[in-house]
């Protein structure tokens, strides 16, 4: 089940029409288009080895990269706010 703002439903029905798909399908193809350039899942944090485990506890995100994920949230959470009805996509 995945779970779409009133807005970003709107636009991905829009979308779909557009390009005379049913809108579960274009999403699909959206999602995938979007995570495909973050290449393989990495995995699981379980399945690491303790070396792995202690290394990653040190790893922190670039101040620059920190800044624009905080703008890219707060964003979010505005527009979240603004449209607070769920639409069921499927599933």
């Amino acid at each position: 089940m995945l779970t779409l703002t009133d807005t970003l439903f709107e636009r991905a029905q829009l979308w779909a029409q557009h390009s005379g798909r049913p809108v579960a399908e274009f999403l699909a193809e959206a999602i995938e288009l979007s995570l495909s350039p973050l290449g393989e899942a990495p995995e699981p944090v379980e399945s690491w080895a303790d070396d792995e485990v202690l290394s990653g506890c040190g790893t922190q995100m670039a101040e620059d990269d920190d800044l624009r994920l905080s703008e890219l949230l707060e964003k979010q959470r505005e527009s979240n706010s603004q449209n607070q009805t769920p639409q069921n996509c499927g599933g």
